[in-house]
């Protein structure tokens, strides 16, 4: 117990006055070492418990998103492609050597959620692909623009980086690579590329920024006043009612109005700092 106690508790502070951890444990180079190693262990059992516990956030989250995306438009892509703006999230908060866990985690959901009947393996090999080196395009491309620190979208010139990154660039090759693969099975390259373009460019324009704010500032929602949570849950009501009553099997204008209610969103929530400010 003493010797727990030492190395563990009152290390650093016995150590720098070098005494009460040499009569306890009689070399004071050895007691660093356990001391240390009782800390790392202990920092990588939390580590581990915590990339588990987004792990399994991140699976939910995305398997939602795609039930829902690929129902809203099964005929060349959903007006506003929600995986993309959720897998986005996971990279831009993860450590990137955890980058290829999570893009290889959407492939089993890919092959077997929400189908349609006909759809050949190879297109859905193909858009999988295509989504998954998007995303690492885009949060390759914000790690290196921004230097290695997180986006903050209260700055003029962060959120014009992600502007161009993520919502122009990446978004307009992914679309010329969907249609391309679309125009394989008979369809029309530009339509394809259109719907392709702003399904994804829309998603990363809206939802990425909410997801970022939500994942990253969740702790100060408790700090919200009531009447923000009434006006939120009526807001994402509304929002989850057009989707409902989306007709997925004709593609028109009317397929954007959630749209609408993700600007209002934006607008009237904005970042999560004004959104939770009492």
């Amino acid at each position: 117990m003493r010797f727990v106690s030492c190395c563990t508790l009152g290390h650093a502070r016995r150590s720098r006055r070098n005494t009460g951890c040499e009569v306890l444990c009689g070399d004071l180079t050895q007691c660093r070492k356990r001391a240390l190693d009782a800390l790392n262990f202990k920092g990588v059992w939390t580590l581990g418990v915590s990339v588990y516990y987004s792990f399994l956030v991140f699976e939910l989250a995305f398997l939602l998103a795609y039930k829902y995306a690929m129902d809203l438009s099964p005929r060349t892509g959903a007006p506003f492609w929600l995986p993309d703006a959720v897998l986005l999230c996971a990279l831009l908060t993860s450590r990137q050597r955890y980058w290829l866990v999570y893009i290889a985690a959407t492939l089993p959901l890919r092959l077997v959620i929400a189908v349609p009947p006909g759809t050949p393996v190879w297109f859905l090999l193909v858009a999988f692909a295509n989504d998954s080196l998007k995303a690492l395009l885009t949060a390759t491309l914000l790690r290196r623009l921004l230097h290695g620190r997180g986006i903050q979208f209260d700055r003029i010139r962060d959120f014009w980086i992600y502007l161009a990154a993520a919502v122009v660039v990446t978004p307009a090759l992914s679309g010329a690579a969907g249609a391309a693969s679309w125009r394989a099975l008979g369809g029309e390259f530009w339509p394809a590329w259109r719907d392709w373009f702003f399904g994804d460019a829309i998603a990363n324009l809206v939802l990425t920024p909410l997801l970022l704010c939500l994942v990253l500032d969740w702790r100060k929602l408790i700090k919200a006043r009531p009447l923000r949570y009434l006006e939120g849950f009526a807001t994402f009501s509304g929002l989850f009612l057009a989707v409902q009553l989306n007709d997925p099997s004709a593609f028109d204008l009317h397929d954007y109005i959630p749209v609408a209610f993700l600007l209002l969103a934006a607008v009237r929530f904005g970042p999560a700092h004004p959104f939770l400010s009492p």
